[in-house]
């Protein structure tokens, strides 16, 4: 185990960790060109690239160097284990519920630390958007204008309160959470329980010599400490998860257009149709709404019309931006779906 933890820390670490940065964004990089135009009207896009683009810099190397240390604690405890179970098993008892304890504690907290994590950085890229509308000189005359800024304000002032209420919430449950652990753990069950039982092995029912009272309760400080180890490396490893999640969710950006795209090359235009063509926007707004048109090529046309009336959706449509909710977009008699969109 020293040895893999050497050879990753000062050989595979330095090495891989700009491929693997730098593999991870273009992956992210190619998800977004690929993803349907309509995640772009979703604020919830820009959150998650922003989330996943932050975890991409630390979460995978981390976590691996996470399990190293994990794997050494692990080892370390279990060698004590060892040691412990010829002399007496309601120690080894003992350690095995402080154990499975600590790890389900572990769990709960690391979820409510994660879930802190991104309702602070949600209210932060809030309050950053609202700094900019506030104190920058390119929006500073039309706030004076429009007489906006003090909606903007009350607004800022609004997410601050916001952010100091969910950090007193959830501080004071993580803050529970780590002190139950601590106390039930390594206070209740190793400080306490432990040295009780040997004392009344060897004080009241003599069935302890005192060399192995004395392996017992070192035994039991050490893995105390181990224990402490074991569980602030599985609380990191399990963030480190949750956090890597956020990368996760870029798999997860719709890109229907892209995958469901025909094989067949764009030919030269000779004409343009469209038959009945609808559209609305993922929201529900109305686009546009039978739709026929025909175009030749060598043509010229004219689109005209009122802001909102559709001209750019149009053009959307014909670019594939968006699929038509209804009616069929063809070139030269063939339905533009078939083709390949690059």
């Amino acid at each position: 185990v020293f040895a893999l933890q050497a050879y990753y820390r000062y050989v595979f670490e330095p090495v891989h960790r700009e491929l693997i940065v730098n593999g991870l964004q273009q992956r992210l990089f190619d998800k977004l060109q690929a993803a349907d135009m309509a995640n772009y009207d979703a604020e919830e896009l820009y959150t998650a690239v922003a989330l996943a683009n932050e975890e991409i810099a630390v979460r995978p190397l981390e976590a691996t160097d996470n399990l190293f240390r994990g794997v050494e604690g692990l080892i370390a405890a279990c060698a004590i284990l060892a040691g412990t179970i010829p002399t007496n098993g309601f120690v080894l008892g003992i350690c095995i519920l402080s154990f499975a304890a600590g790890i389900f504690l572990t769990n709960v907290q690391s979820k409510k630390e994660v879930g802190y994590d991104e309702e602070m950085k949600r209210k932060d890229k809030k309050l950053a958007m609202l700094r900019r509308l506030l104190y920058l000189p390119e929006y500073g005359k039309d706030n004076r204008l429009s007489h906006v800024h003090q909606v903007f304000l009350r607004e800022y002032r609004a997410t601050v309160e916001e952010k100091e209420g969910i950090g007193l919430d959830s501080g004071r449950r993580i803050g529970n959470l780590a002190f139950l652990r601590r106390m039930f753990c390594s206070a209740f069950c190793i400080d306490f329980l432990i040295p009780l039982y040997l004392s009344m092995a060897v004080l009241l029912w003599g069935r302890l010599p005192i060399s192995a009272f004395l392996v017992a309760v070192n035994a039991g400080d050490q893995m105390q400490r181990k224990l402490e180890e074991f569980l602030e490396v599985a609380s990191a490893f399990l963030k480190n998860g949750r956090f890597a999640e956020r990368i996760r969710n870029i798999d997860r950006i719709p890109c229907g257009i892209e995958a469901a795209a025909g094989g067949c090359p764009v030919p030269e235009m000779q004409t343009l149709s469209m038959q009945q063509v609808s559209f609305a926007y993922p929201d529900g707004t109305p686009g546009l709404q039978g739709i026929d048109l025909a175009i030749r090529k060598g043509s010229k046309v004219a689109i005209v019309g009122r802001n909102g009336s559709g001209k750019s959706t149009l053009i959307k449509l014909l670019l594939r931006f968006y699929d038509a909710s209804s009616g069929s977009i063809r070139q030269n008699g063939t339905d533009i779906r078939e083709f390949a969109v690059s």
